[in-house]
């Protein structure tokens, strides 16, 4: 029997229980009035709704679903199947987009000894803002790069490291700004190569990946919470610099997929 019978049951019992002792004391009582008592009818009906509404779940019959939790405790709750967390991102905006000049080996160049010399270059990496905005603490939250077009990298999903050096999983309270921040992309200028910023180095993230045009697909998982994916582009711009750019907003993963 489902939940909601009970109820239904207990209002139907509750009602036929009330008509039927309002008929037996307009009959029966010290001053019975019968069938013209103003009580008569309205207790009729109350005990032939009673009746039916008991029945109504061993019938068959079709009865409205009730709420699984009082309005007011539903009024500022967010539904069950709204996702909780977000990934955010706003471009030329520190700490989504950093740069600075770093030293390098220029393989190319080799100073009196037969050493090869350093040069600078500068250092451009781009990072996710992670944002619990409902009113429930979420543990068990971890970013990922959950997808790469073209497919240079294989074994996705692949944890991505977060700002300051902070383990994942993560605990993410409500706020109303970013909590945490993803690495996700980084390249110096006077280099070739691509590195996405994983947690854990793998040799193509160590190795970078070629110069091009990616869609990666950054996804924030939480317990209790549907996941939720957003797509960017990384790109290598005419001066060798490293873009980075939202394509699309939110897309919550499908949990039965």
């Amino acid at each position: 029997m489902e939940e909601r019978y009970p109820l239904w049951l207990t209002i139907g019992g509750t009602l036929f229980a009330f008509g039927a002792g309002t008929i037996v004391l307009v009959f029966t009582g010290s001053a019975p009035a019968g069938t013209g008592s103003p009580f008569f009818w309205p207790a009729v009906v109350a005990a032939v709704l009673g009746a039916v509404t008991f029945a109504a779940p061993f019938l068959g019959l079709p009865l409205p679903r009730t709420r699984t939790r009082p309005f007011w405790k539903r009024s500022n709750a967010m539904p069950d199947s709204a996702p909780k967390l977000d990934l955010t991102f706003e471009a030329g905006k520190s700490p989504y987009f950093e740069v600075d000049e770093t030293t390098m080996w220029d393989l190319g160049r080799q100073d009196d000894y037969g050493q090869p010399r350093t040069t600078s270059s500068a250092r451009r990496w781009f990072r996710v803002g992670v944002k619990n905005h409902s009113t429930q603490t979420v543990e068990d939250v971890r970013v990922e790069l959950a997808s790469i077009d073209p497919p240079t990298i294989g074994h996705l999903p692949l944890m991505l490291s977060i700002m300051h050096g902070t383990p994942q999983p993560l605990i993410v309270h409500p706020a109303t700004e970013p909590t945490y921040f993803a690495d996700v992309v980084l390249k110096l200028d006077k280099q070739v190569e691509m590195h996405i910023m994983s947690a854990v180095p793998t040799p193509r993230t160590q190795g970078g990946i070629p110069p091009g045009r990616y869609r990666l697909g950054i996804r924030v998982t939480g317990r209790d919470t549907p996941a939720v994916t957003k797509h960017y582009i990384a790109a290598v711009d005419n001066q060798n610099r490293l873009t980075f750019a939202q394509t699309e907003s939110a897309q919550r993963d499908d949990p039965t997929t």
